[in-house]
């Protein structure tokens, strides 16, 4: 038979829905699918990835299938380990892996595939790839190199090694760097591992040591298998322990975040669109994302969406229509995860925190908005009663809630896209509330409305989140600044030491504002004056919102 190339599908979860994917990645001389079967058979999916596709709800099974061969004798098709890398990033993002968690499990040299891979992926900016990447397991992988890749290389006079085998040697410069860069970067990065390697010889020789087997991440122990290299990734049964850890490794990768004792996170699916410059959809795509529910009494609830963590370039470049100085310079900031309100704060859940929990700070009007509707954002509320209504909730539940940071909410506004608004090139009035009665790019002029809609009226962003541009302004933690220069760039908000005029950070647009000043990029401010201890905004005209954030515990 033919060797299996690129992404095999072995099995998909019974709703399209899938909450991960599992991406199997064999070594040198593999078979996407004989490596991984007890009896090395091509034809027979009676193996451990369709198991686990069976034991494990919501997942895909996939297994990547190249050309490594160890000798020339069957192929000259093996590439380096960079191009191997690059193919590989090519197919999951053919099949679109990327957008849902990532376990990978590999053998041997596969190991190092995928190290290569991320590492490519933080080059090339591959974001999803880097921030869904859960877990990896190493079935035996040679971290610095491995012994037979010396054998085969000195018995070269009856065959001709492979870049491959090259690659692999044992104390290979290019895999100490791999590993260290591995080491450095693994945490950073939220990949938890797991280790397996063998300790009985192939043919005589013990092909990866225990040595090499260690790529030497700080508290992850490898675990010995009574097992050959080419046994090691071969479970008989499902109560083998190779099959039982991993199972069990995928589940912890996999688990709720912890989000402040008994919360527990559900899954949300929803519709995502895409516009040209004409404002037409050129793309619509289903996705999936997490949140939970907090009782705020009076039968109302306030849902919070789990924000992953990331880097993404803050701000515009000059190119980029509407923009200004007050943008720039672009910098690259990097999120911790967090929780934000899947919607701007409506009106029935504010009258809920000011008329069921108590005062910490100040009092708040029960009814301060213009436009009335319980489904409707809450505004003309200053930044010091924001502050306050998040006090009360974070008093109530025993975890921080708080405005976002200026660099949070244009991350979560951005949900890993560059182009102007999160729907693409432009926006429409069918896609936002704003003054549609003026054009951002070659759109038609659009219905303004001049009030207020309800909140969720409007397609969503990749994250989950709706209204992020238009509806109302949305307050945010940060003092105003009048640039970037010297932002921090680890997402935190940006204080003042001096601030007299309470000027604070906004973002997102509102019903009255025209399309530029929706942009994900655009920062604007509101003043508010300080009088006996009593803050009173100064420009009533804009009409001023939030959405709360949460810290993950």
């Amino acid at each position: 038979m033919s060797k299996l190339t690129g992404l095999i599908k072995i099995s998909s979860h019974q709703d399209s829905f899938a909450k991960a994917d599992v991406v199997f990645v064999h070594g040198l001389g593999g078979n996407g699918i004989s490596t991984w079967h007890p009896k090395e058979k091509r034809d027979d999916y009676d193996f451990w990835p369709l198991w686990l596709g069976n034991d494990q709800l919501g997942l895909n099974i996939w297994s990547f299938g190249y050309d490594a061969e160890g000798t020339n004798w069957k192929s000259n098709s093996s590439m380096p380990l960079f191009d191997q890398a690059s193919n590989l990033l090519d197919w999951l993002n053919i099949h679109d892996l990327g957008k849902r968690p990532l376990v990978f499990i590999t053998h041997s040299m596969g190991g190092l595939l995928v190290k290569k891979m991320l590492s490519s992926a933080l080059t090339f900016q591959k974001q999803a790839i880097l921030e869904q990447t859960k877990g990896i397991v190493f079935l035996g992988t040679p971290h610095t190199g491995a012994n037979l890749a010396n054998l085969i290389d000195n018995i070269s006079v009856l065959a001709r090694t492979t870049v491959s085998v090259e690659e692999l040697k044992a104390h290979s410069p290019q895999l100490r760097e791999l590993n260290e860069w591995y080491r450095e970067k693994v945490r950073s990065l939220g990949i938890a591992t797991k280790v397996y390697y063998e300790t009985q010889p192939f043919k005589g020789i013990l092909v990866v040591d225990p040595d090499s087997a260690n790529p030497g991440i700080e508290k992850v122990k490898p675990v010995a298998i009574a097992k050959n290299h080419i046994d090691l990734c071969k479970p008989e049964s499902q109560n083998s322990q190779v099959y039982l850890g991993v199972r069990k490794f995928i589940d912890e990768c996999l688990k709720p975040i912890p989000s402040g004792g008994s919360t527990t996170l559900k899954p949300f699916r929803f519709e995502v669109v895409t516009v040209n410059k004409k404002g037409l959809i050129i793309n619509r795509e289903s996705q999936q994302a997490d949140y939970f529910t907090k009782d705020l009494g009076d039968g109302v609830d306030l849902e919070m969406v789990y924000i992953p963590k990331g880097r993404f370039l803050m701000g515009s470049s000059k190119s980029e229509s509407w923009s200004d100085y007050r943008e720039r310079p672009v910098h690259q900031v990097s999120i911790q995860p967090f929780f934000l309100g899947k919607y701007q704060v409506t009106q029935a859940q504010w009258r809920a925190v000011v008329n069921n929990l108590p005062k910490v700070n100040r009092d708040l009007d029960p009814d301060p908005s213009e436009f009335k509707g319980d489904n409707r954002p809450v505004e003309q509320v200053n930044w010091f009663d924001a502050v306050e209504f998040c006090d009360r909730l974070s008093e109530y539940t025993g975890t921080e809630y708080r405005l976002p940071s200026e660099a949070e909410w244009e991350y979560a506004c951005r949900a890993r896209t560059t182009t102007p608004f999160h729907y693409g090139e432009t926006i429409t009035s069918k896609l936002a509330n704003y003054n549609a009665s003026d054009t951002y790019a070659e759109e038609t002029k659009g219905e303004y409305r001049k009030e207020t809609t309800p909140v969720g009226s409007f397609p969503p962003n990749s994250f989950g989140l709706y209204d992020m541009h238009g509806n109302v302004w949305e307050w945010c933690g940060d003092d105003y600044h009048d640039h970037y220069k010297g932002a921090p760039t680890d997402g935190s908000v940006w204080s003042k030491y001096f601030n007299p005029f309470y000027h604070y950070s906004m973002r997102g647009g509102s019903w009255n504002t025209i399309p530029g000043e929706c942009r994900s990029a655009f920062r604007f401010y509101y003043s508010n004056v300080n009088v006996f201890n009593i803050n009173v905004s100064i420009f009533t005209v804009v009409k001023v919102g939030f959405r709360v954030a949460r810290v993950v515990a």
